[in-house]
């Protein structure tokens, strides 16, 4: 208690003293119900000769200690004799302080007893202070292994205190370490701050200041806890200090834990920085929280005026009880373990705090994040009954990470990211699994999986591996697929790696029996491997497909397969004579054993047994899963969708396709007589990792590129399941809905320029784009890509016609006809698609001027002459068909196009009509085949560019020029011309092309003044040449002879050095009016030295030269300007005026 002394008189101090012992002999009178504790012989709480009443305390009791009565021994509870009283006060053990005091009072319980208060507990502070620059200390300790419940505590009162002191404090404190301490109420800690009046003029300030101290044990408060600060009398400065802090002090290594379970439980009007959840000075032990009640606020830094958040606001935090513990602010931050059980839910998706946790995290309670950060330094250890259910933002985990039986682990769009820089566990015991969505694994070291359960990435997911990173999947990691999407294992850093197994799922369409057909597979694992370094070999097998399909071969049974039959599973084969007389003497070859060991070794129908190495694509035809399985071989029998599964290690880094009829790296390339030129160069390859590729990251020169592939074409050939046509892609354009994008588990297609071709995948070809399907109306199609959008293409000014041909919402085909300025209407390598034939029920291509088949035909639009593009069609059936335009893009309406039929001699403007209906008979070879249909293109003359009006009009800056026109498109080029002789001759100014606005302007910035002639010619697409009516402006001849005048240029023409003179006494001809005014009203001040900008412009406007000069004369050496017309141009940098202007000749050097 501090205090403070106006003035000081000895004298008037022991008057005071006499007031005051009067005093306190009228207070200190006390009732019959209160029991005082004297300890007059022993410490036993149940010995009655302890107690001034001469008997134990009863229920009805008001117990004090050190109140009124001094004690010899502190009391021991350790039976159960006089355990329950009405209520409980502690004194300072006397009233009257005369200097620095310390008293300590301590209680203590033993283990197995309980002291039960129904009232509450008081710790009383001083009421009379008589010292003088002293500090005084006043500590009851409640101790001891058992049991004290009481209703309320209080620490300190708010009353007025009596002080006659000098610069002294008092401080009255409750320390706690007893094991319980049960509060059914709450917890009142209350500081006072006395100005007492002793005598006149003698003021004393005095600090009565009061603290909790939980130091060891479980203290429990049922409703709040509160801190007050009381201010009395006459301040001149300063204020007491309440306190609740859970204390660490030096040497300690108990547990103290302090128990809230009230929903608000720290009174808002408490003393600001009074409350502190985590004081350690220097103690090994912990200092824990927890919030046990029925949904509860649980304190964060939003707090901070009353909470001491140094260093943390929590070292050990636990959320416990019913309901939801909502964390009020924006940032939890925990120094050492969060512990959430169950019941409880943890709503961090409410306020969405950042929520930082220095140990571990151990949850068996739902735990909800929202869109604030989790991060845990220590591990995170999901138990029975714990769901951590994830939300928007990260879950950072540096240690380990445990989901145990009965812990279910789900996330929605955040990132679960394994940063520790030393090694790190991923045990999942759970029945459910861990499935991640986003997941990053950073920061060095080995993160290994294991346990019981299992590890998977979403459909939706991506596994991201950072530099120096290696993942052990313990075989327990699967990388999900579904009828949208399919995990995608980003790219991987040449430094890291994923080691293991993993079951790398990929979804079947299926639902009706126009999914019963072909399907184009690869691998994004391997099962085997020889060699190393750039020599090693990566082998897959296809041991897993009689899991989940039902598979012939012509050896059935003995080779793996599900019965003997027509082949199901092939490969192709470019060196052999097309044919199609059978299943498996063709370019298709057919396999027949996939159950050699190795199981990576394989047999094929009449070439022998192959190694199958990743990178390469099979094909497949798919009956659906083995369900019903005698239904299967029904022609008629609906495929179901499906889930493939294929175990392996991941492919990764680069992979080089290794042809498997060769078994080298050089792609098939040869000219096999008897077969169309069209066929040589196809290649059967596969995307080879577990996400999709872009084929726009493809390269012929750089061996850095996502893909690739030197002498192998542009054009990727996907197969559509559904309408059992090619789906093209060139990297601009795609038919049937090819893209850009190659999912993972997809063969494809690809055709080379040359021999020696080879192909090699590298990561920097991943992306995540996934292909979601489909572009048939009847169901999801996976492995097929979707019609193009804007962001597949390099460019939103694509020229094009796209035709479909269609026999219903299913069976169709697109072919798309391209217009580029320098393309070639022949059939060029990387520049058109050559048509490759499926198996569908339609057939549609284009034909290019040398009779190649194209699926992408690329033409420059005609000139004068129409240009005539023949379509080939062909169906499987008699029946009616429709030809629709199912685009036409950026096509100038210069154009009419029209469908031309043949055989029925009729025509359709197909620009303004989508739909064309027509009869195919098979048997008459004139209505299908290339000479049916055709695809005209023609200007029409009344669509072009058309000159509405020329005008040329004098303007402040020049000489405008302006002209409307229609038709004039985005290829129409317009060049202003002028003539400064009378039309003789015109130069050009300068050119713009149109832009389909219909009004065009050009400002001739230094017309000559003369009489000057002007037009505009236009230039139309096929390069004729038109111009405007001349229109001619005719200015002042007097003033351009007073401005040609003021100035002389000598000589002229000039082929090097060209003199000017300025005429300085040029008179008022060249000053308007308001200039003259202005020079007039100047005429008394002081004149500037003149200077004259100078400058050269060309007849086009452009300033080719700019000097300064102060003297009358200037000159400059011209040999460096081309030959031609130029005009010099003078201005009076006093006061802007033009002081001349005239024109010279430049000759040639």
């Amino acid at each position: 208690m501090k205090t403070f002394l106006l003035s000081y008189q000895p004298k008037l101090i022991k008057f005071a003293l006499c007031g005051i012992i009067l005093l306190i002999s009228v207070v200190n009178v006390s009732t019959a119900a209160t029991s005082n504790w004297t300890g007059a012989l022993s410490s036993d709480w149940s010995n009655s000769g302890n107690w001034d009443s001469g008997g134990v305390p009863g229920t009805s009791s008001i117990v004090q200690i050190g109140v009124t009565v001094g004690f010899n021994n502190q009391p021991v509870i350790n039976s159960s004799t006089g355990t329950t009283i009405s209520s409980l006060i502690f004194g300072v053990n006397g009233l009257i302080v005369l200097g620095t005091t310390t008293t300590v009072t301590t209680l203590t319980v033993n283990s197995g007893f309980t002291l039960a208060v129904s009232g509450s507990i008081t710790q009383n502070s001083s009421t009379v202070v008589i010292s003088a620059l002293s500090s005084n200390t006043f500590t009851t300790t409640i101790a001891g292994a058992g049991t004290i419940t009481c209703s309320s505590l209080t620490v300190g009162n708010s009353t007025a205190f009596l002080v006659v002191s000098l610069l002294s404090t008092n401080l009255v404190k409750v320390v706690s370490t007893i094991a319980n301490l049960s509060i059914s109420g709450g917890l009142v800690v209350n500081s006072t701050t006395q100005g007492t009046t002793v005598i006149p003029l003698v003021v004393a300030i005095g600090f009565n200041n009061a603290t909790f101290s939980l130091q060891g044990g479980t203290t429990s408060v049922g409703t709040t806890i509160k801190t007050v600060n009381t201010t009395q009398g006459l301040i001149l400065t300063g204020n007491s200090v309440p306190n609740i802090s859970i204390d660490m002090p030096t040497g300690s290594s108990l547990t103290p834990v302090l128990q809230l379970a009230g929903a608000h439980a720290i009174d808002a009007t408490s003393v600001a920085n009074s409350i502190d959840f985590y004081n350690n000075t220097g103690g090994t032990g912990t200092c824990t929280v927890n919030y046990n009640g029925a949904s509860q606020e649980v304190y964060t830094t939003s707090l901070s005026t009353i909470l001491n958040t140094s260093p943390q606001v929590y070292q050990y935090l636990s959320l416990t009880g019913t309901g939801a513990k909502t964390p009020d602010g924006s940032l939890l931050t925990v120094g050492a373990d969060l512990t959430s059980l169950t019941p409880t839910i943890v709503a961090f998706n409410t306020n969405n705090p950042t929520v930082t946790v220095g140990g571990n995290w151990i949850n068996s309670s739902t735990a909800n994040q929202g869109s604030g950060n989790i991060t845990v330094t220590g591990s995170v250890t999901n138990n029975s009954s714990g769901t951590l259910s994830l939300g928007s933002a990260n879950l950072s985990i540096a240690t380990n990470y445990t989901n145990n039986l009965g812990g279910v682990y789900t996330q929605s769009t955040g990132t679960t990211i394994f940063n520790g820089s030393s090694a790190q566990s991923l045990t999942d015991n759970s029945t459910t699994g861990t499935t991640f969505n986003l997941v990053n694994f950073t920061s060095g070291g080995t993160k290994t999986m294991s346990g019981t359960g299992s590890f998977a990435v979403s459909s939706t997911g991506i596994l991201t591996m950072a530099a120096s990173t290696v993942l052990q999947t313990g075989n327990i990691l699967t990388l999900n697929s579904a009828s949208t999407s399919t995990a995608t294992v980003a790219a991987i850093p040449s430094s890291a790696s994923i080691t293991g197994t993993v079951n790398a799922q990929r979804y079947i369409s299926g639902g009706s029996n126009a999914y019963r057909g072909y399907r184009f597979l690869s691998s994004p694992v391997y099962t085997a491997t020889t060699g190393s370094g750039s020599s090693a070999n990566y082998y897959y097998s296809l041991g897993y497909l009689p899991t989940y399909v039902p598979l012939t071969s012509t050896s059935g049974t003995l080779g793996g397969f599900t019965k003997a039959g027509n082949p199901s599973v092939y490969l192709y084969r470019d060196n052999v004579v097309f044919t199609n007389s059978s299943f498996n003497t063709g370019n298709f070859r057919s396999i027949n054993a996939i159950n050699y060991t190795p199981s990576y070794f394989i047999g094929v129908d009449f070439d022998g047994g192959f190694n199958l190495h990743v990178g390469t694509g099979i094909m497949l035809f798919y009956r659906g899963d083995n369900s019903n399985l005698s239904t299967k071989w029904i022609t008629t029998t609906s495929a179901e969708s499906n889930v493939f599964v294929s175990t392996g290690t991941l492919n990764q880094q680069a992979v080089n396709v290794v042809n498997w009829y060769t078994q080298t790296t050089t792609l098939q390339h040869d000219v096999v007589s008897g077969n169309p030129s069209n066929y040589t160069g196809f290649n059967l390859v596969g995307n080879p990792y577990a996400s999709s590729i872009d084929w726009n990251t493809y390269s012929t020169t750089n061996n850095a590129a996502g893909i690739y592939a030197p002498n192998v074409g542009n054009s990727i050939y996907i197969y559509n399941e559904v309408s059992k046509v090619y789906a093209v892609y060139n990297g601009t354009t795609g038919t049937n809905g090819g893209s850009r994008t190659i999912p993972s588990g997809q063969g494809f297609f690809v055709k080379t320029t040359a021999a020696g071709a080879t192909m090699t995948f590298n990561e920097a070809a991943k992306v995540n784009t996934q292909v979601a399907g489909p572009t048939q109306p009847t169901g999801p199609t996976l492995l097929l890509s979707k019609r193009m959008t804007n962001d597949d293409l390099n460019t939103n000014s694509l020229q094009d016609i796209r035709l479909e041909m269609a026999a219903d919402s299913i069976n169709k085909e697109e072919t798309v006809i391209c217009f580029k300025s320098d393309a070639q209407n022949g059939f060029v390598v990387n520049e058109d698609s050559q048509y490759l034939t499926g198996s569908g029920k339609v057939g549609l291509c284009s034909m290019s001027a040398d009779s190649v088949p194209l699926a992408i035909n690329n033409i420059p639009l005609p000139k004068p002459n129409q240009t005539i593009v023949r379509l080939e069609i062909g169906a499987t059936t008699d029946g009616v068909y429709t030809l629709n335009r199912t685009e036409i893009n950026n096509i100038p309406k210069l154009y009419r196009v029209w469908l031309m039929d043949a055989y029925m001699k009729d025509s359709l403007d197909i620009r303004n009509n989508a739909t064309y209906t027509f009869n195919l008979y098979k048997a008459d070879g004139n209505s299908y085949g290339a000479n049916r249909f055709s695809v005209v293109i023609r200007q029409d003359p009344a669509m072009m560019v058309h000159l509405l009006s020329f005008t040329a009009t004098k303007a402040k800056d020049g000489a405008l020029v302006a002209w409307t026109t229609e038709n004039e498109d985005s290829y129409t080029n317009f060049t202003v011309e002028r003539s400064t002789d009378g039309g003789s001759t015109f130069n050009a100014l300068g050119s713009l092309l149109s832009n389909g606005t219909g009004n065009y302007s050009f400002l001739d910035k230094t017309p000559l003044l003369t009489s000057d002639k002007y037009r505009v010619q236009v230039t139309d697409l096929n390069g004729g040449i038109t111009y405007s009516p001349v229109m001619t402006l005719n200015y002042d001849v007097s003033n351009n002879a007073q401005a040609s005048n003021n100035i002389m240029i000598y000589p002229n023409p000039v082929s090097s050095v060209m003199h000017l003179a300025i005429n300085q006494n040029n008179g008022s001809s060249n000053i308007s009016s308001l200039q003259l005014a202005d020079l007039n009203s100047n005429i008394n001040k002081t004149t500037n030295p003149t200077t004259y900008d100078i400058k050269i412009i060309s007849l086009a406007g452009y300033v080719v030269k700019t000097e300064t000069s102060s003297q009358p004369t200037w000159q400059d050496n011209v040999s460096a300007l081309s030959p031609g017309t130029y005009v010099i141009r003078v201005v009076n940098n006093n006061d802007k005026s033009l002081v001349g202007k005239s024109t010279f000749i430049k000759l040639g050097n």
